[in-house]
């Protein structure tokens, strides 16, 4: 989003050059059908969009969503004609500057592929309310180490086995681990759980609650695990991860868009990149691990009423007795067999 960041640093600059005061704006797609502006209120210092709608579209927008770094108002500007006025998206706090840049731009990929102005406005709140919901979850500052793992496990986890088992789009769409499933695959009956443990911690899975490893209403469940080293320049960084799979993705629109979504979810943003290019990953070790009666685990039927949110840890030793081999592993992936 280069193209914004440019127009607002040229605005913020007229600001100054020109010792104006009130708001500047400049008009972006000058070829679309709606009337779309950047802006910058010069007293406070602050980035906006502007869209210019009739009165009656903006009635859907009574109770606007706020969050962390943005602000959503109705305003009427002198140069609004009658019935009209002005949807104002505004950046709240300088630390949420980049992702704002981002965020616009995504809205505005959307919103400008609408064919009407009620479709245009629902389009903005929808994005919106997914930017709400993600600023809420993730804040501006980027994915965690230890989330950055989890997210490069599940990336391995599509890239090793479901899409050479299922291919791309089938398997993109078994991926739940963004959307907080219980599980982080599942597919016909079958789920897969991925678990990831570095060299600071090899010989614990953590479990995050009761579901997890509940094999309830499923034929085959699966837990993966994935020994890496992390290593300061050198590896594979979840940058080059998330690349590689963008690359396979490329002639297939259905399948990128299924792999943005999760990744968005995920909290990844090309806004952070930086971040995530200090650290490499080095495979040590891999299991697999069929989940059943016996397993080392705790699930909601062993738990007395009242207990709930349950996280625990698994020692992998206990686990090596339920190993199974990626010769019975893949076939059940790709339905040849139901349970092993």
């Amino acid at each position: 989003m280069n193209e914004f960041r440019e127009i607002w640093c040229e605005l913020e600059k007229d600001s100054v050059d020109g010792k104006v005061n009130g708001i500047l704006r400049r008009r972006i797609f000058p070829n679309s059908a709606f009337n779309l502006f950047l802006a910058f209120q010069i007293q406070k210092r602050q980035r906006m969009l502007h869209i210019k709608v009739t009165l009656s579209s903006a009635t859907k927008l009574k109770s606007p969503p706020q969050s962390k770094g943005f602000e959503v108002k109705i305003v009427v500007f002198p140069d609004d004609r009658e019935n009209q006025v002005t949807i104002e998206l505004v950046l709240t706090s300088p630390q949420y500057e980049d992702i704002f840049d981002t965020l616009i731009g995504d809205i505005l990929n959307y919103i400008t592929l609408q064919k009407d102005e009620n479709l245009m406005v629902n389009s903005f709140l929808d994005r919106l309310l997914k930017w709400q919901h993600f600023l809420d979850r993730h804040g501006s500052d980027g994915l965690s180490e230890e989330m950055q793992k989890g997210l490069y496990g599940e990336l391995w986890c599509l890239r090793k086995y479901l899409i050479p088992s299922k291919g791309l789009n089938k398997a993109l769409s078994s991926w739940e681990g963004p959307y907080k499933s219980n599980h982080d695959f599942e597919f016909e009956n079958k789920a897969i759980e991925m678990k990831v443990t570095t060299s600071k911690n090899q010989q614990k899975i953590m479990i995050s609650n009761e579901l997890q490893l509940d094999d309830k209403g499923l034929n085959a469940l699966f837990l993966v695990h994935l020994s890496l080293n992390e290593v300061s320049g050198s590896g594979e960084t979840l940058n080059e991860i998330v690349h590689f799979l963008r690359g396979m993705c490329t002639a297939d629109v259905e399948s990128m868009n299924l792999l943005e979504k999760g990744l968005f979810n995920s909290g990844y943003l090309d806004t952070h990149v930086e971040k995530y290019n200090s650290k490499g990953f080095i495979e040590r070790s891999q299991n697999i691990f069929t989940v059943k009666n016996g397993f080392p685990r705790i699930v909601e039927n062993d738990l007395m009423n009242g207990v709930g949110d349950v996280k625990y840890s698994i020692n992998i030793s206990e686990c090596m007795h339920h190993q199974v081999d990626e010769s019975l592993f893949l076939p059940a992936i790709r339905r040849e067999v139901d349970d092993i």
